[in-house]
């Protein structure tokens, strides 16, 4: 995200969770396996896509036009670092369970550093080693794309820390996001946790939660979304759906016929798309 002068920060100011609940886990999968998707990427082949979330909003909303191509979203923001004094001390209703809060316990809370959106926990797998995602019993994967739930997934390091004894419409996190004079909240739903060989620094919330948080607190999201990609049914050609995203990022097969020319948004076209069949 582009630096801003004004005081910026992300807190988490509230954490409930059951962990005695039954689990489902989803092991990680290859980076390189990409089956039928198809890859939003920058042109000029830096890494981070840095896009405009009215990209991504566009093509969720218009999704359903393609429901016969299109399995489903895999959708990661960018890393927003969250307030750490926040993320510790912000707990004015004592929902932290007891602890002897040595230095350890202090440095396990401390190391959460980031909040992610994401539509999908493909992302997390790809993003951590030797990861699983468990899931609380009544909650599975397809919540994180789900507009109507705010959902979030914890990592495991910080759940012992957690009051045990609370119903699950209870499990939520509450995530702020502050701009100058303009605030965004949100109440996350804590639907599982993830495990991993990688530093636990990431809670990972539902991305349509995440944008509305910074859009409604007017913040900048102008270079919001990291990644966008589409995973599309075992056998579909996409073509239909192509000659769509054509309006908004250019063939990565043809891109010498985009030069000089704008997309929907009257931007020049800084992205492209790429089909992998397998």
């Amino acid at each position: 995200m582009k630096k801003r002068k004004k005081k910026v920060w992300i807190s988490v100011i509230g954490i409930i969770v059951i962990v005695t609940a039954t689990a489902l886990l989803v092991s990680c999968q290859s980076k390189e396996d990409y089956g039928n998707r198809i890859v939003i990427k920058r042109i000029d082949g830096k890494g981070s896509l840095r896009m405009p979330h009215i990209y991504v909003n566009k093509i969720l909303s218009d999704k359903s036009l393609f429901s016969e191509d299109i399995e489903k979203f895999l959708v990661s923001s960018v890393r927003i670092r969250l307030d750490e004094r926040n993320f510790f001390y912000g707990y004015p209703f004592g929902v932290l369970a007891k602890t002897e809060n040595t230095e350890e316990e202090k440095k396990i809370i401390r190391a959460i550093e980031y909040c992610k959106g994401i539509t999908d926990i493909d992302i997390i797998t790809n993003e951590k080693k030797d990861c699983e995602v468990t899931f609380y019993e009544g909650f599975n994967a397809a919540m994180m794309q789900d507009k109507t739930r705010d959902c979030v997934i914890m990592p495991s390091s910080v759940i012992k820390f957690i009051k045990p004894d609370l119903a699950p419409q209870d499990r939520r996190i509450i995530v702020t996001r502050v701009e100058g004079s303009s605030i965004g909240t949100s109440n996350f739903t804590i639907i599982g946790e993830y495990t991993a060989k990688d530093k636990y620094d990431t809670i990972y919330v539902s991305y349509s939660g995440l944008a509305r948080i910074f859009t409604s607190a007017e913040s900048d999201v102008s270079e919001f979304v990291d990644s966008l990609e589409i995973k599309l049914f075992e056998g579909r050609d996409g073509i239909q759906l192509m000659e769509y995203l054509d309006e908004y990022f250019a063939d990565a097969n043809a891109l010498e016929k985009y030069k000089g020319k704008t997309d929907r948004y009257g931007n020049p076209y800084i992205f492209k798309y790429e089909h992998y069949p397998k």
